[in-house]
């Protein structure tokens, strides 16, 4: 089964959501922005979907944020 992929990424000042080939919303700041697609893919979890949200850094690596449930630290 192929895996969900929410991903958090910089545009100008602000934040959006990659999912599946579009950006969505525009956030303010990072956390607030992840916590959007947190929820977003814990919903696609709950529908029974692999979820997961990745979020860009600061130096251009992406690293995961939330998986299947998890937070990642």
């Amino acid at each position: 089964m192929a895996r969900e992929q929410y991903v958090v990424i910089r545009e100008g000042a602000g934040w959006r959501i990659a999912f599946s080939g579009s950006l969505y919303g525009r956030y303010a700041t990072v956390a607030e922005a992840t916590r959007v697609a947190i929820e977003t893919a814990a919903k696609a979890g709950e529908a029974g979907l692999k979820a997961e949200v990745l979020v860009e850094g600061d130096d251009g690596f992406y690293r995961t944020a939330w998986a299947e449930g998890v937070y990642a630290v």
